[in-house]
């Protein structure tokens, strides 16, 4: 979910998009450093921090959509596998294997072959039935706020 490389080729096209840069006229070192991606003082330019803000939001809908379904209350009883979460939760199956490991990926979950497991911290936060719970605070923000927030 993640950009973590963008490369230019020579012809100053990003690798796996549309998107052009104009070249530029630089008559000196520094002003070529900048222009190829990079700072003055050699720090090279990377759209990381940018496109994780920016795309912040796939990461947060994994994570609400995983509240919503009672995902982790389910798995703080067991672990379980893919397919007894699909059948559970009435998944999609042919996308239950990308949202468990999206939720993996995000520190989330824990996988160990084909079976899911809460992390400790979702287990003690995400599972509906402790008192510790914070899944709720969660889900009002996802049917208040983000609404006003999507609407800037």
């Amino acid at each position: 979910m993640i950009l973590n490389d963008v490369h230019f080729d020579a012809g100053n096209q990003m690798a796996g998009s549309g998107l052009c840069r104009q070249p530029l006229d630089v008559e000196d070192a520094e002003a070529a450093k900048f222009a190829r991606g990079g700072t003055a003082d050699g720090t090279a330019l990377s759209p990381n921090r940018i496109m994780q803000l920016g795309l912040g939001f796939w990461d947060a809908r994994v994570l609400l959509s995983a509240i919503e379904l009672g995902l982790f209350t389910e798995l703080a009883i067991a672990p379980l596998e893919a397919d007894t979460l699909q059948q559970r939760l009435d998944l999609r199956q042919r996308d239950v294997r990308d949202f468990l490991d999206a939720l993996v990926v995000l520190g989330m979950l824990e996988r160990h072959a084909d079976t899911y497991s809460n992390t400790p911290e979702t287990d003690y936060f995400l599972d509906r039935n402790k008192p510790s719970y914070i899944g709720g605070m969660l889900d009002r923000a996802d049917m208040h706020l983000h609404p006003a927030w999507g609407s800037l």
